[in-house]
């Protein structure tokens, strides 16, 4: 009974905080427009919405300047909502980000003067031949709940027979990471792969976009979810305790040409969490982060919505239930695979319902495919080296999963490569990387206990 009435507080606060935006600022300095411009791309988020991602930015006056594209691209500070500059290594990731004042646009450090820094678990970076790239947050959002992830990685190429990678811990946490594997998967050319959260490879082949999209009542969105680019559904609002909001849920409507004969539909979305969503949740831990091991209720129906949200399908006169995506960081925005049947939609359409929490998602794209998985063939590896920044090997710790983790602090990273094995002529390659473990955000409460 103690356990029902904590969780049941909890989620009446959870509820309170989650409704809440606003934007305080902090002036740039000098040396922040220099950390801008010797950044090769930065990745602008504009007021109405729209994603670019700009290489060898500039800033001209008012203007951020850069190609996009292979074209110069200008950008309006005043238009601006969101500049994220991610440095290709392992020792920082820097946010900036704009926001309207009554008296004009101030440019600041941070996202939206929030808590304290978001929570991902650990970034894996990926070597492309030329530099080390963010590829993977491969088990993001498992707080103290081990979990394996799988991600696909869209940067890795070999070099010298080799694949490497860099895995760190940037943020205030202690991660457990009990496993990691590189699946090498083989398939037919011009096709593409997909992981889902159970690790069961699914094969892309002429996916379908939506013929119409709308967020409830009567908005248009179709413009912005049909086609993967810079422009994305969803708010990422700035934060604010002192602001609430009326509503919570967002409904989007979608629907799809459908064969008749279609036995299962594979729904593919890019998304994303927002960056709010993210510092929402470290407040969220801020606060109760000693009553964690009582929370489970309340992460149960955190979920709804908030981190994951249901899929709808309209099926014979009324809405079902088929699966559900699970959000990624705003960091890593991912493609998230979910298969459900449809064998007992008569009609020749497939109608999809989501509802979302509101300022919490992102989402870029939504697309259908309804053909059947082609044959694939994954080979497993396990790292041939593996060192962290401490120079021990911890090729044993990562080998398999048996609760012997490899433990790492703020700061703290690892170099991991794996053998190519023989490519086979005539199939393509993508990789899927394997990893378990968990982590514990150090909230202010552990801030305060080290400090003593």
């Amino acid at each position: 009974m103690y356990r029902i009435i904590i969780s049941f507080c909890l989620i009446i606060v959870f509820m309170f905080s989650i409704m809440s935006c606003g934007t305080k600022t902090k002036d740039l300095k000098k040396e922040e427009i220099s950390r801008i411009e010797s950044q090769k791309v930065i990745w602008i988020t504009t007021k109405d919405g729209a994603e670019l991602e700009l290489k060898n930015p500039k800033i001209q006056g008012s203007k951020i300047v850069g190609t996009y594209y292979g074209n110069v691209r200008e950008v309006g500070i005043s238009d601006i909502l969101l500049v994220k500059v991610k440095k290709i290594g392992f020792d920082e990731t820097i946010v900036l980000a704009t926001a309207a004042g009554a008296t004009g646009t101030a440019l600041f450090i941070g996202c939206l003067t929030a808590p304290s820094e978001p929570s991902c678990g650990p970034f894996i970076y990926s070597f492309d031949r030329k530099e080390y790239v963010l590829d993977s947050e491969p088990y993001s959002g498992a707080i103290l709940k081990e979990r394996t992830g799988y991600t696909k990685l869209n940067h890795l190429a070999p070099i010298n027979g080799k694949y490497n990678f860099i895995m760190t811990n940037e943020l205030n946490e202690t991660q457990y990471t009990d496993e990691i594997k590189l699946l090498v998967v083989e398939y037919p050319t011009n096709i593409d792969i997909l992981p889902d959260v159970t690790g069961e490879i699914h094969t892309i082949s002429f996916p379908v976009s939506p013929v119409s999209a709308y967020e409830l009542p009567e908005t248009d969105i179709l413009d912005l979810v049909k086609t993967k680019d810079d422009k994305l559904w969803g708010n990422d609002p700035a934060y604010d305790p002192d602001i609430v909001f009326a509503n919570t849920y967002k409904e989007l409507m979608l629907e799809f040409p459908k064969p008749r004969n279609a036995k299962t539909a594979k729904l593919v979305i890019n998304v994303s969490n927002t960056w709010y969503c993210t510092y929402k949740g470290r407040e969220f831990l801020d606060c109760f982060g000693s009553l964690y091991p009582v929370m489970g209720f309340v992460r149960s129906f955190a979920r709804k919505g908030f981190i994951r949200f249901g899929i709808e399908v309209w099926e014979n006169g009324k809405w079902k239930r088929k699966g559900e995506i699970r959000g990624a960081s705003p960091y890593l925005p991912l493609d998230r695979i979910a298969i459900f049947d449809v064998s007992s939609i008569e009609e020749n359409s497939l109608k999809l319902r989501f509802t979302l929490a509101d300022n919490f998602w992102r989402i870029n794209s939504v697309a259908v495919n309804y053909n059947e998985n082609f044959p694939i063939r994954v080979i497993e590896l396990e790292a041939s080296k593996a060192s962290d920044n401490k120079g021990r090997n911890i090729r044993e710790l990562l080998r398999r999963d048996d609760d012997d983790y490899y433990v790492t602090e703020k700061g703290d990273y690892a170099t991991i490569t794996f053998n190519e094995p023989s490519p086979i002529p005539g199939r393509e390659r993508s990789f899927v990387l394997k990893a378990r473990g968990c982590y514990k955000i150090h909230t202010i409460e552990d801030e305060k206990l080290t400090s003593k």
